[in-house]
């Protein structure tokens, strides 16, 4: 019976649409060795793709069909616990045959932890690698032994997948090997399903053993509990990326571990009471030094990852990190991992294989913190975002009152200065400015969607061009952040264009965490002349996308956005407007949109600006539900945000609310070009003082 005959629902938790390889031609083959746990989760997913399953080996013997073997029937025996000799016309070829005997186009390892260790990479290597079939890997100590050697052998001949052993994070290591293999100097690993989850048991309130129960219930323990529990799962994914990354050849067993059960009760949830976790934590570096040990880690430190989900924090020159979160923890995820690389193998599009199993990859400096959105973290569009996070920055002592900036779709976690670098609204926020960080905690964030180090199109490896990350989408994103830091109210929060947007947002879902707003250039929906010109720039973006080549697109687009954030008084004493002006045909406007189009489109992403450009169309806010005091500040030239919008948001808010006008020639951009009337207000705003 053809495999593909059957809907067969994976785990819940993990969806996966019925994905095709390109062309017409038959699908690939496929060898599966081990259907357990993560075997039987991978048949699932590997029934509703075109991939033929022609044979299915566990330690009894093998099941070979070569028109594909009837996958609901396996899943039958195996799940009743039968073993593959059970089923009819199996062959009593064990996995050291198999590989011999079956010729398949791709091969999985999805075999226990523990399987036939000695020389079981080398026979893999042997009559899988080297005759050019890409293999695909779920078992760890076979990766551990050979991955430097298998990395470099995917260059040339058969591909060597390990999106699964590094819990959905190897594609991405897989991919910039080149890259990391000449920067990193060293590794932090954290994600272990089981240990993180017994972390959290504890933390609640729970015992260590209530952890591990819980743990077994999930599904997260191997089928030897003593891996987990001493860290030896930790310490093969530690020997896996330090032999691909250094030739760095260890065994899990030689690498330091230390026991869960060996921890203080009392000492995790005194770290918990101090704004940390405990998570175990795999490090290496290039000289060769490894070990695995608990550590106490600030929650918004990468490695504070949720037990669903896995970090590897790679060292970089100049106190740079290359972050890579997956999300292949437990059976049905880790089977994700695995039909990931399956599909890229067999031809799908990398875009369409990250949506089997979505994983970031970022690089931050040192002054970047993070924090992880929860996996059931579901964008008002519907989409989920899994493995999700926030990346922002902070200026101040955590001890003063917290102030929250955020500016247009463009703006940066980069609000005030970081070192040399100045931000984009440093003539606000610094010591001694309006925002005085010498007075106040400020953070600042990258949008959701954005352009940013935040989740967005330029850090996962799944994105789909509809997807938006509307404004009450951020606003929730920041209530996670706010309560990573254990801020449960904020002095206030300051938007400007989107940011105002959010601002809005944020106060009318979570209104006892706002103390005041000042909201500047934004109101509480999008006016139909702005929505007319963004649906223009989208046109225009997605045109361009379509062509293969968007950044001229995105350059025009940005261009066209210019005259609606600028004011024609401007423009008529900025740009001389008779003919002989014009130089080699080109008049001085069009040189101005073009330059500031063409800096755009170098540092923003096209599918960034589709996200959020529709989020600014999408946004909508009820006057009435905004209460916290407010302060509105419009311009007078904006074409944008008409005055007349904001002085009907202020009539109609819930709560006390002041209307303040600049007069300005820079329309919508005043926010950044009136630098002195803007601080004023903001000082005023601030400090409540506003008669």
């Amino acid at each position: 019976m053809p495999h593909n005959d059957h809907t067969i629902a994976p785990d819940a938790g993990v969806r996966i649409d019925a994905y095709r390889t390109s062309g017409s031609s038959p699908g690939p083959t496929l060898h599966l060795l081990g259907p357990g746990q993560v075997g039987r989760e991978l048949l699932k997913l590997l029934a509703s793709s075109d991939v033929r399953v022609v044979a299915v080996t566990d330690g009894s013997g093998t099941l070979h069909e070569s028109a594909g073997v009837d996958i609901e029937r396996v899943l039958e025996v195996k799940t009743a616990g039968g073993k593959v000799r059970d089923l009819p016309g199996a062959e009593p070829w064990d996995a050291w045959e198999a590989v011999e005997r079956v010729e398949a186009d791709l091969v999985v390892d999805a075999t226990s932890t523990d399987f036939a260790r000695e020389g079981w990479g080398a026979h893999l290597e042997s009559h899988v690698v080297s005759r050019g079939a890409p293999l695909v890997m779920a078992a760890k100590d076979a990766a551990a032994a050979h991955a430097h050697r298998w990395l470099d052998l995917s260059a040339a001949r058969g591909r060597v997948g390990i999106n699964a052993v590094l819990g959905g994070a190897g594609a991405a290591l897989r991919h910039q090997i080149a890259e990391l293999r000449a920067e990193a100097t060293g590794v932090a690993i954290a994600g272990s399903g089981s240990t993180t989850t017994i972390i959290e048991v504890v933390e609640a309130g729970g015992s260590i053993q209530d952890g591990i129960d819980e743990a077994g219930r999930r599904g997260l323990l191997e089928t030897d509990p003593e891996l987990d529990l001493k860290g030896y799962d930790a310490a093969v994914k530690l020997a896996v990326v330090a032999s691909a990354l250094w030739g760095v050849t260890a065994t899990p067993e030689e690498v330091p571990r230390q026991d869960i059960r060996d921890l203080e009760e009392e000492e995790i949830r005194g770290r918990a009471a101090r704004g940390h976790t405990t998570r175990l934590v795999a490090r290496g570096d290039a000289e060769g030094r490894l070990a695995v040990g608990f550590e106490g880690v600030s929650r918004t430190s990468p490695l504070a990852v949720p037990g669903d989900r896995a970090a590897y924090v790679y060292d970089l020159p100049g106190r740079r990190r290359r972050v890579h979160l997956g999300a292949g923890m437990g059976p049905a995820a880790t089977a994700a991992g695995l039909f990931r690389e399956i599909l890229e193998f067999s031809g799908a599009a990398v875009e369409v294989a990250g949506r089997a199993a979505p994983a970031v990859s970022v690089e931050l400096p040192a002054s970047t913190e993070t924090v992880h959105l929860p996996s059931d973290f579901v964008l008002e569009c519907g989409v989920s975002v899994h493995p999700g996070h926030l990346a922002f920055e902070r200026w101040g002592s955590p001890d003063r009152p917290t102030v929250v900036v955020m500016g247009g779709i463009s703006a940066t976690r980069f609000a005030g200065s970081v070192g040399d670098e100045r931000g984009w609204w440093t003539d606000q926020v610094g010591p001694g400015r309006a925002i005085d960080t010498e007075r106040y905690h400020v953070i600042a964030f990258d949008y959701l969607g954005g352009a940013g180090a935040s989740w967005g199109p330029c850090t996962t490896n799944a994105w789909d061009p509809a997807w938006v990350a509307a404004t009450v989408d951020q606003a929730r994103a920041l209530a996670g952040l706010l309560d990573a830091l254990g801020v449960e109210r904020v002095h206030a929060v300051v938007g400007a264009s989107f940011g105002g947007m959010v601002a809005l947002a944020l106060a009318e879902a979570f209104p006892p965490r706002v103390g005041r707003l000042c909201v500047l250039g934004a109101s509480h929906r999008s006016h139909p002349m702005a929505t007319a010109a963004r649906e223009i720039q989208r046109r225009i973006v997605r045109l361009g996308l379509d062509s293969g080549d968007p950044a001229p697109a995105l350059s025009i687009a940005r261009g066209l956005g210019m005259i609606t954030y600028r004011s024609s008084l401007e423009f008529e004493e900025r740009f001389p407007t008779p003919a002989e002006h014009a130089v080699a045909g080109v008049f001085p406007v069009a040189a101005y949109l073009k330059a500031r189009g063409d800096a755009f489109a170098q540092r923003f992403d096209p599918q960034a600006f589709l996200c959020l450009s529709e989020a600014l169309d999408r946004h909508a806010v009820h006057p009435e539900s905004v209460r916290a005091p407010l302060t509105l500040v419009g311009f007078d030239t904006d074409a944008l945000v008409p005055p007349a919008e904001l002085e009907r948001l202020a009539v109609e808010s819930g709560g006390p609310a002041w209307y303040i006008e600049v007069q300005t020639e820079y329309g919508h951009d005043g926010f950044l070009k009136e630098h002195d009337a803007v601080g004023e207000v903001l000082v005023r705003c601030l400090a409540a003082d506003l008669s």
